[in-house]
């Protein structure tokens, strides 16, 4: 049901669409106890990152039921690269799924977390000491390229170990006779191409490393272009068993999605009045008539989006089901799932953001309230765009108000949300917003579901602004507890 709160447009009647975010239940129980909102945020200022530990537990949920239902071995990973929250990897720890690490911090950060080495995964680009690291603690190495395979081979070798180093080999360059498609061109992985090279390197190798299979990971590609990969992984795995390597299992990496709009029907009307606006059917949504991706053409709509599908029809663990269950037309027509398990292979995923969905919001305090140059209503957040910004993820719900008093004023004509950065280009976000009243000085805004890449993904001390404090809640018989996020313990104490 759309909720429709401006005054009719120029030339048309339609009204402005509101983009509600989806809320828990737990964190709405939170936003309603306003006293402590207001003594967390009066505490550690704003902005004030609030983690909630105890939702991952669903999301992991969510692909446990999968492999269950497929009758799938492998391992769920953990990803720690979306959020920096020791909270949320402490509590991932006590779940029998590993932890996928980017970097050597990362790899300090899982342990110290709970992770036993035998459980971590180590990817992205490595340096000497990164790779070390895994060789001592016989982390699995996710391997980029063959430049890395030479340098875990010699550094192994100058350790003295007498155990192999576990390695894995990402691939990229997929392709399918079936399917056409113009690919990116993209920095990780090894070419699928060079693997019969890769192949001999191996197998002249057996005696150093300890080959496990292969992987990949690929961010805003289609299900059938996953699917190409998930193929040509398989087609692989096996010409390596031919080869006499004997791979354990594919690694489909991440790239789940979640849901950030309450109601897809509400998105799918949002989208269309943005394209109206676009091309001057009704009131400019975007800031300085930007369309977020989409452009006016003679009056047509051209161009896309340039922001996230914030209501996909699967999710999560039902995004993975869906790819097991489909037909691998190479293989005679069965599907990933029974290819997968009928070989005896295992299946490991790398969900990020998918396992931190409901996992933390961002807290702010609105400073002022002023006019723009063109006459909009701006209000002026105490945060700025880098507490809560990446590249590839913009968020265009609605945060949620959490007023001080009962003294309201009501939001007729939309605002644009500002940071306090003293440049022009601090938006918090780029689209008019419609709450059913104006935020007053000092009351406090609350943006939903930000613990994956936004909270602190990009987030500095930029014009000496300090960044973000966290915090994490627990709730027990209707109370909320809360404690510093580096001091979180995964039981009572």
């Amino acid at each position: 049901m759309l909720s429709l709160t401006q005054n009719v447009a120029a030339g048309t009647n339609q009204k402005p669409i509101r983009l509600r975010p989806r809320t828990s239940d737990q964190i709405s129980r939170f936003l309603e106890k306003t006293d402590l909102v207001y003594d967390l945020l009066n505490g550690f200022g704003s902005p004030l990152n609030v983690i909630f530990p105890d939702a991952i537990e669903e999301n992991i949920k969510s692909f446990e039921n999968v492999y269950k239902k497929h009758l799938l071995r492998g391992r769920i990973y953990f990803t720690s690269k979306p959020c920096k929250s020791k909270a949320l990897a402490r509590k991932a720890s006590l779940f029998n799924i590993g932890a996928d690490v980017s970097s050597s911090g990362s790899l300090e950060h899982v342990l110290a977390a709970g992770f036993s080495p035998d459980r971590i995964e180590a990817t992205g680009p490595k340096n000497v000491d990164y790779i070390l690291k895994c060789l001592q603690l016989d982390v699995l190495l996710n391997a980029d390229s063959v430049a890395e395979l030479h340098l875990i081979k010699d550094l192994h070798g100058k350790l003295g170990l007498s155990r192999k180093a576990r390695v894995m080999v990402r691939l990229t360059g997929f392709s399918s006779p079936r399917m056409h498609f113009t690919p990116q061109d993209g920095t990780f992985g090894t070419h699928i191409k060079d693997i019969p090279q890769v192949f001999d390197w191996l197998f002249s190798n057996k005696e150093n490393i300890d080959f496990k299979g292969f992987s990949f990971h690929l961010n805003d590609i289609n299900d059938q272009q996953k699917l190409v990969a998930m193929e040509n992984s398989l087609e692989l795995t096996f010409a390596a068993i031919k080869k006499g390597l004997a791979p354990k299992g594919i690694d489909i990496g991440g790239g789940f999605s979640i849901q950030y709009a309450e109601s897809a029907e509400d998105y799918a009307a949002y989208i269309e009045y943005l394209k109206k606006s676009v091309v001057g059917k009704v009131d400019s949504q975007v800031w300085n008539n930007g369309g977020l991706g989409y452009k006016d053409h003679n009056g047509v709509v051209v161009g896309g989006p340039l922001f996230m599908d914030h209501a996909p029809a699967r999710t999560k663990g039902d995004e993975l089901d869906y790819l097991l269950g489909q037909k691998a037309i190479a293989f005679g027509k069965s599907t990933f799932a029974s290819i997968i398990r009928d070989s005896l292979l295992e299946l490991y995923v790398e969900p990020g953001r998918a396992l931190m969905d409901q996992c933390g919001i961002t807290l702010s305090r609105v400073a002022f309230l002023k006019k723009s140059t063109w006459g909009e209503t701006l209000v002026g957040l105490e945060m700025n765009r880098s507490n809560i910004h990446s590249l590839q993820i913009k968020n265009l719900c609605e945060p949620v108000i959490v007023p001080r008093s009962d003294r309201r004023e009501i939001n007729r004509n939309g605002f644009y949300l500002i940071g306090n950065l003293c440049l022009a280009y601090d938006m918090i976000q780029y689209n008019k917003i419609y709450p059913d009243s104006l935020p007053q000085r000092g009351d406090a805004i609350a943006f939903i579901n930000t613990a994956s890449y936004m909270m602190d993904f990009t987030e500095s001390e930029m014009l000496m602004h300090p960044v973000a404090e966290k915090v994490a809640i627990r709730e027990r018989d209707g109370k909320f507890q809360w404690g510093h996020d580096k001091n979180y313990l995964p039981i009572s104490a």
